[in-house]
């Protein structure tokens, strides 16, 4: 069907007979809908519904269409000057070789209409929303298109000479073979945009965001793209001679076959295109670039969570045997290997149905060591607030303990009774069977061995061996036919007729989270002192699936249950599918003296440590600053919660809230103090970073990003910032002039951390890739 649904078979009226409008106006009530031809100068059809209309060669040259419905109306080749089109809805209308320069317009409902081939030279089209609209063909130049909204729209051998589209949306917009010529496009969005063979010559693209984008076998002859977003972009075959490209991001560019003859390619990081020959290009460090860094160091870490002493003398990192590594900076070799022996309290619980088993995994553990030889120092839990374990009862709802420790305590979870002789360790199970028939208890002593006795009589009828870790948590199944054991390693299903494992599977806590790394305060300047915090809980189901075939594993059970029971019968299951998990990190945070630490783990109180003294001094409730990102002052005794679109600032000498900061866009990822304190730093997955005043209670500036900035972090003289974001980029930020100073690729995924020593000579980096990076700074000005 035709897009505008117009029926051209009916007789056209005679214009003679429609220069009144009311007469107009009474044929279209009366049904008409073919009016080619027709005469309506200086008509007043305001506020009309001439939609669906056929209003081809009309002349409605002086008619005041403001408000005017024109929903699917067919204005091909209309007489439109100066017409006012103000707030006419033009949603697929078709307007195709008008000439609309004197018309009066201001877009309110454009959607998808068809303006290829009008003349819109000169026009004011700001703000305006054209999502979808067919351009094809038409004169735009000069038009002022700032800030409008052409997503997904039709600009194919469009004429946008001198244009201005600064901070305009064209995310997904067709403009093959545009002619772009002088246009203004500083700030505007062309994500996923098709630019093929467009002529962009002279063009401003400063700060524009080009991911995605087609530009192949475009003309960028001496085009602005300063700072260009150009991540994936395809630029195969571009000509981009003369062309500004300083500081902008290549990052995955495909630049084969492209003309870069004087490209100013000045702050560039070209790593990865090491087949593209830029001997004609000008390339090196960019003019205002006063800092540079060199990679000192790299590990290979199964984790992204990184430590440095505050002498710069020694790098903590988690290892792939994931134990703590301790490396010497200066020298490049390993100091000292650490076990901070991690081991979870576990729980299991079958479903009602038998068919589903529920899992939960809590982790709890801030250990103090002495990096010298490796030994445990302090053992931090006597908090009032610290949960040291959590599990599942025999309706898979949570239950909470606080302080469980010496004399041990016992609790009936309904399908187990367990006790509790201090955290992971010591923990011991007993579990009965629904038909009241089997007991199944685990000891700490038992070196991971489980007894199986008749309920009446005590008598030990088996003993099921293989865990190597004492087991903490037992469940029958409702049919009493499985036994599911869960220790700190390991996790099995046993065939209680078969006496023998059905399923089974390792546990590996450091593959689920990685605990935090932190150098803190010691008395003995000579002595460090490492602090690991692991703090997380998961919770996960498995679900029983039905075999098609037997495993080797399963014919051995059946033979063992025709030995015991003269049936062969077994249970043919896979229970490895895991569904509807959730992990739930703590978030942890150290003050710049090492002194004070405070963690939050989901809705419950942040606990407040002082490390100092090894003791606990407070906590608080954030109510709606749950699981967000937290920062400490460098005196420890101010506060920063993350929350939806900002943060909120707590006094941690009377623990008390001071005030609420708002307006990010979106869920904040990561907060950083100024080592004055004065300044705080945040960024959101609204892609910008902001600075803050806490003084004045009020913000100083918005910095807009490509992408999230993942971590912020700043030097110890304040006068710049550090941000790594999403694509493994670092920038280096003046604080005064809040431009950058410097930016490299740092890592090939996000960043997480970022660290500057205290002599600011150096940065420490680790990134989703699993790399730690030592990065020397050389500048007069950190």
């Amino acid at each position: 069907m035709h897009p505008y649904s117009t029926d051209h078979s009916q007789t056209p009226t005679p214009a003679s007979s429609l220069t009144n409008p009311q007469d107009f106006l009474e044929a279209v009530l009366a049904g008409q809908r073919n009016f080619v031809g027709a005469d309506l100068e200086n008509a007043d059809l305001s506020d009309a519904d001439l939609s669906n209309l056929d209003l081809r060669q009309i002349n409605l040259c002086g008619a005041n269409l403001s408000g005017t419905n024109l929903n699917h109306t067919d204005l091909t080749e209309a007489n439109l000057d100066n017409t006012n089109l103000t707030n006419a809805n033009l949603t697929r209308a078709n307007l195709t070789r008008c000439d609309l320069r004197t018309a009066t317009l201001k877009p309110q409902n454009w959607y998808w209409a068809n303006l290829s081939w009008t003349n819109l030279t000169g026009q004011n089209l700001s703000h305006a929303c054209l999502e979808r609209v067919d351009f094809q063909g038409a004169n735009l130049s000069e038009v002022n298109l700032s800030q409008a909204d052409l997503t997904h729209a039709k600009l194919d051998a469009a004429k946008l000479h001198s244009a201005n589209l600064t901070k305009a949306t064209l995310h997904a917009a067709y403009l093959p073979y545009a002619q772009l010529t002088s246009a203004d496009c500083s700030g505007a969005e062309l994500t996923w945009a098709d630019l093929t063979g467009a002529n962009c010559t002279q063009s401003k693209f400063q700060h524009v965001n080009f991911n995605m984008a087609r530009l192949r076998q475009a003309n960028l002859q001496s085009a602005n793209l300063h700072k260009a977003y150009l991540k994936h972009c395809k630029l195969n075959k571009a000509d981009l001679s003369s062309a500004n490209l300083q500081k902008s991001d290549l990052t995955e560019a495909d630049l084969k076959d492209a003309l870069l003859v004087q490209t100013d390619l000045r702050g560039v990081d070209l790593s990865g295109h090491e087949e593209i020959d830029f001997s004609a290009s000008i390339t090196g460090p960019h003019p205002s670039e006063q800092i540079e860094v060199s990679k000192q160091l790299e590990l290979d870490s199964c984790g992204t969570s990184v430590a440095l002493s505050a002498d710069s003398q020694l790098l903590a990192y988690l290892d792939w045997d994931n134990q703590v590594t301790v490396m010497d900076t200066r020298s490049g070799t390993k100091k000292q290997k650490i076990d901070i022996q991690s081991d979870p309290v576990v729980s299991n619980v079958f479903k009602t149905d038998g068919q589903q088993l529920y899992q939960y995994l809590y982790q709890n553990e801030l250990k103090l060591w002495n990096v010298v030889n490796g030994e445990l120092k302090e053992n931090l839990k006597d908090h009032p607030e610290n949960l040291t374990s959590v599990v599942l009862n025999h309706q898979a709802k949570l239950m909470g303990m606080t302080g469980v420790g010496e004399p041990y305590e016992e609790y009936d979870l309904g399908h187990e009774r367990r006790t509790f002789k201090g955290y992971s360790s010591g923990i011991c199970a007993e579990a009965e069977s629904s038909d009241g028939y089997l007991i199944a208890r685990s000891h700490d002593s038992s070196v991971g061995q489980i007894e199986l006795l008749k309920r009446e009589t005590g008598e030990v009828i088996e003993i099921f061996k293989g865990h190597c870790v004492p087991v903490q948590s037992l469940a029958f199944s409702p049919d009493s036919q499985m036994l599911a054991s869960f220790s700190a390693s390991e996790f099995k299903i046993w065939d209680i007729a078969a006496g023998a494992v059905m399923f089974e599977e390792k546990i590996n806590v450091m593959s689920e989270h990685i605990p935090t790394l932190a150098f803190v305060f010691n008395n003995n300047s000579d002595e460090h002192t490492l602090l690991t915090d692991h703090f997380f809980s998961k919770f996960y189901h498995r679900d029983a699936v039905a075999s098609s075939r037997q495993s080797a594993r399963d014919k051995i059970l059946a033979r063992r249950r025709e030995r015991r029971l003269g049936k062969s019968q077994t249970i043919s299951v896979d229970w490895n599918a895991q569904g509807g998990g959730s992990i739930s990190p703590a978030h942890s945070v150290l003050s710049g003296n090492g002194q004070v630490l405070a963690r939050q783990y989901g809705e419950q109180p942040a606990q407040l440590w002082n490390l100092k003294k090894t003791q606990a001094i407070g906590s608080l409730v954030f109510k709606d600053d749950a699981n967000y990102p937290l920062a400490l002052n460098f005196s420890g005794d101010v506060l920063a919660v993350g929350n939806c679109n900002g943060f909120s600032i707590w006094d941690l000498t009377t623990l008390t809230l001071k005030h609420r900061f708002t307006g990010h866009a979106d869920y904040l990822r990561y907060l950083a103090f100024s080592p004055d304190g004065q300044l705080i730093a945040s960024s959101s997955w609204d892609n910008t970073i902001k600075l803050w005043n806490l003084e004045e209670e009020s913000e100083i500036a918005t910095l807009h990003e490509y992408t999230c900035v993942t971590c912020l972090t700043f030097s110890s003289t304040g006068s710049l910032f550090a941000s790594g974001d999403r694509d493994g980029i670092i920038k280096f930020w003046d604080l005064e002039t809040l431009s950058v100073l410097l930016s490299f690729r740092g890592h090939d995924r996000d960043v997480e951390n970022l660290i500057f020593s205290a002599d600011n000579q150096f940065l420490v980096s680790s990134g989703d890739d699993r790399k730690i990076r030592l990065w020397q700074i050389t500048s007069n000005n950190v």
